[in-house]
């Protein structure tokens, strides 16, 4: 399509060059990854077909390191790593967007399906999340300009992480008024962390490459979010799983064994969640560690 709509600005003498060895190159990567993320239930962790998409997940994002660094105009210009305010904000970025669908995909399922509340009533009730984050986010911004980014997105980052931790105590009697806190919470991280993470991305790196890093927000953002669907959805199905044929030899009535076992899956999925989320916080923190040291 670039090669398409913009003749004057791609492949013409002079003009940039698109990477298209690096762009195939990763998206090849990604699709193993996550696709053999999503087929663990199907042929098993130990299965040839799992462990050789993994292998080539990572020969391909090995061979797509070697080919930026040697492309005239990169898809991703590797540069910007150099700076470990960037890294480790842009690994904590990815990282709480892996953990995110912990909360984005499997609460609906416990909403509906344990709570028994109208499809209604559950997306009513997670506007609270979106709603707080809303408003968060400009005073977050801020203050990020008074009290450092790194640190209050690393704040914001601890408190998504504890967001999921209260849901962990979660079960089948839980009420609303109990449930609308700990979303509230989760905008406050939310609105927290974003703001300020993205501002320290952007000012750690020189302004000829502020193009470069707010394509790889925007790219890792979807990735991360991609992998986390993946992973979530793979461990909440074979959780879920499991519980269902554990209880289901305990108890008679089926329609309390699925409700038992989509609640422990949600909890189990969150355990994942909040082990991604802290190395999201650790991310953050190290990165401010360092730019205070170099200060």
């Amino acid at each position: 399509m670039a090669l398409v709509l913009l003749p004057g600005v791609v492949g013409g003498h002079g003009a940039l060059r698109l990477d298209l060895k690096g762009t195939f190159v990763s998206s090849t990567s990604l699709f193993c990854l996550v696709f053999a993320v999503s087929q663990i239930k199907e042929f098993g962790l130990q299965s040839p077909v799992f462990l050789g998409l993994v292998g080539a997940a990572i020969l391909g994002f090995a061979l797509f390191i070697r080919i930026e660094r040697r492309a005239a105009d990169p898809v991703v210009d590797l540069a910007v790593f150099k700076s470990y305010t960037f890294t480790g904000s842009i690994a904590s970025l990815f990282l709480l967007f892996v953990a995110a669908p912990g909360y984005i995909l499997i609460v609906p399922f416990y909403l509906i399906q344990a709570l028994h509340m109208s499809p209604a009533e559950a997306g009513l009730l997670m506007t609270v999340n979106a709603a707080v984050t809303l408003v968060v986010s400009p005073v977050s911004g801020i203050l990020s300009d008074r009290l450092g980014r790194t640190w209050l997105a690393t704040t914001g980052a601890a408190l998504i992480v504890l967001a999921f931790v209260c849901m962990r105590r979660f079960d089948l009697t839980t009420g609303v008024f109990t449930i609308i806190p700990v979303l509230v919470l989760m905008g406050l991280g939310v609105g927290t962390f974003t703001t300020p993470n993205n501002s320290a991305i952007m000012g750690s790196v020189p302004k000829e490459r502020i193009g470069t890093a707010s394509a790889l927000i925007a790219t890792l953002r979807q990735v991360g979010i991609s992998v986390g669907m993946a992973c979530v959805g793979t461990l909440f199905a074979l959780s879920r799983g499991s519980h269902y044929m554990t209880f289901s030899q305990q108890q008679g009535n089926p329609n309390a064994v699925d409700e038992l076992s989509i609640t422990l899956g949600f909890h189990d999925v969150l355990a994942f969640s909040v082990g991604v989320g802290l190395l999201g916080v650790i991310a953050s923190a190290l990165s401010g560690v360092v730019r205070s040291r170099r200060q």
